[in-house]
């Protein structure tokens, strides 16, 4: 989960996504 909805917090949301589980093949946002 992110910290809050900053373009900052999400990048850092999704480096760590990616470190973890690998580079995604479809990114969904509302």
């Amino acid at each position: 989960m992110c910290e809050d909805l900053s373009a900052g917090a999400f990048l850092k949301c999704l480096q760590r996504f990616v470190a973890l589980r690998g580079v995604p093949k479809i990114i969904r946002s509302d």
